[in-house]
């Protein structure tokens, strides 16, 4: 097992990159004024009001030295969560639920659909906040209108288990809570956590506080997230 370094870097990556073009000059999409700086807050870390600060109307929005955004305790849950911010971190219509653009995805690509194409893992989670290699690798994750498939050695029409899912997004495009619903299959993993976190960006997929179940062959421990790539 090896430190989650790959899977917080990514995170905090996408974090800091919906920093920089959202606060910054009203960018993706939304624009801010000097009222929305006290109340800029981000939840994990150590950041609060009296560390943000806006340069003018509309224009540039600083944090203070204690606003830790790459700080490990930041990384978990550093989302913003001021209703009044919202529509900087949403599409470009300045609204939520809106197309996404190129200008509005954070510098994450334009693609920051669950449902476009089939995700491959990489690494998974451990609940102890590490990260290690799948012994059994699940090649095929896919959303596709609700619907769900999910299979460790694709084959033809074969297929581990399917059901549903539903998402409730984030305040920040690509990300959100995520819940499955198991409905049959060939193999259901009896450790399967179905409720939990995603982030989408360039073509990364990470799966927090969930587990997509432990393959029959497998001996480890459940995990508690998962990473991967399509």
């Amino acid at each position: 097992m090896r430190d989650q370094s790959s899977t917080n870097a990514f995170l905090t990556g996408v974090r800091m990159a919906w920093l920089s073009c959202a606060l910054v000059v009203g960018g993706c999409g939304g624009s801010l004024n000097s009222s929305d700086a006290a109340t800029a807050v981000v939840t994990g870390g150590t950041a609060n009001a009296e560390d943000a600060h806006v340069h003018g109307d509309g224009g540039q929005l600083s944090m203070g030295t204690e606003a830790a955004l790459s700080d490990a305790a930041a990384t978990d849950a550093a989302v913003i969560r001021d209703a009044a911010m919202t529509d900087a971190f949403v599409s470009g219509t300045g609204g939520t639920g809106g197309p996404l653009d190129s200008g509005g995805t954070g510098g994450c690509g334009t693609n920051l659909d669950l449902g476009s194409g089939a995700w491959v893992e990489e690494a998974q989670l451990t609940c102890d906040g590490g990260e290690r290699e799948p012994q059994q690798k699940l090649w095929e994750l896919l959303f596709n209108a609700g619907s769900l498939n999910v299979t460790w050695t694709p084959f033809e029409t074969y297929v581990d288990y399917w059901g549903s899912y539903q998402v409730t997004p984030g305040l920040l495009p690509g990300t959100g809570t995520l819940h499955l619903q198991v409905d049959g299959g060939n193999y259901v993993p009896v450790d399967i956590d179905p409720d939990g976190h995603y982030t989408i960006c360039n073509d990364t997929l990470v799966l927090e506080d969930m587990w997509l179940g432990t393959y029959m062959s497998a001996i480890v421990p459940p995990g508690c997230g998962h990473r991967f790539r399509r």
